[in-house]
């Protein structure tokens, strides 16, 4: 059944840790629209009807050029904030 139109869709955020022989991957974001100029992981929102697995691959093909099997991800850590007055953030 699709949420009525006027609930409450908090925005889901992720990020993707790359490793490999000991190493992070940290790349510098260029041309995302969002902190351009600083190192961060690859992530973003997840869209509507999107799997978390499906955006952190999706995320780190468009930022760092990287394509990752969904099969190969592993949850790694779920966080939830809250503004000042204890509504998600």
């Amino acid at each position: 059944m699709p949420a009525a139109a006027n609930s409450y869709r908090p925005h889901v955020g992720v990020h993707l840790i790359l490793s490999a022989s000991g190493k992070v991957l940290l790349p510098r974001r260029a041309n995302i629209r969002f902190a351009d100029d600083s190192w961060s992981l690859p992530g973003g929102y997840l869209d509507e009807g999107e799997t978390l697995p499906a955006v952190a691959a999706r995320e780190t093909l468009e930022e760092v050029g990287i394509i990752i099997d969904v099969v190969d991800l592993a949850f790694a850590y779920l966080c939830h904030h809250a503004n000042p007055t204890g509504r998600p953030a």
